[in-house]
């Protein structure tokens, strides 16, 4: 599996005016989608939590796959 990477900008009071100008000049619509500090904090708590349910599952998934391996070459 393959990620695309994506470019994450964090926007202030300050910059708000250059980036805005920035999507302007780029040709890209002014969209933005804001996190509060404490949203990405649990939006990084969340992906975490996703990626040690996957790796137990994967662990699971192994851990079946060499028991029916196993038991398949001591049947014959």
């Amino acid at each position: 599996m393959q990620v695309t990477p994506v470019e994450w900008v964090v926007v202030t009071p300050e910059n708000v005016d250059f980036i805005l100008d920035s999507l302007d000049e780029s040709g890209n619509e002014q969209v933005l989608i804001a996190l509060t500090p404490g949203e990405y904090e649990r939006l990084s708590i969340d992906i975490a939590e996703l990626r040690r349910y996957i790796n137990n599952q994967r662990a699971i998934l192994i851990r079946y796959q060499k028991y029916y391996e196993s038991d398949e070459t001591t049947q014959e």
